[in-house]
């Protein structure tokens, strides 16, 4: 869940800067002539509707981290050690905000048209 979630920045960064590219000028005609930047914009789009798709399909995955981070606070309640722990508090609030939308990953895109 934490790869997704990183990954989703980067998507949006990328999705922002093709999207940039694409509309410069004659959107129409960089369509046709930049054939590449077009296939990475349509295949950008692709992963993000397969993504949400995968997500709203497996409702699970918010009740299961969820589940994870009550059992963080319950072991750091306890004392154990969780300097191995991957996911600070700060990275958890963001990612369980994420996954809480349905289509988190459009939401992405939609921030970053937005923002561009």
């Amino acid at each position: 869940l934490r790869d997704f979630f990183e990954y989703s920045s980067e998507v949006a960064k990328v999705f922002s800067s093709l999207l940039n590219s694409l509309a410069r000028g004659n959107p129409r005609q960089n369509l046709q002539t930049q054939q590449g930047l077009t296939k990475l914009f349509a295949n950008c789009v692709e992963f993000v509707i397969q993504f949400d798709e995968a997500k709203m399909v497996n409702p699970a995955i918010q009740n299961d981290f969820s589940y994870y981070r009550r059992t963080l606070n319950r072991m750091k309640r306890n004392g154990q050690d969780l300097e191995d722990n991957p996911i600070n508090d700060e990275l958890a609030n963001r990612m369980s905000l994420f996954f809480a939308y349905p289509n988190p990953m459009m939401k992405v895109l939609v921030e970053a048209i937005s923002k561009a």
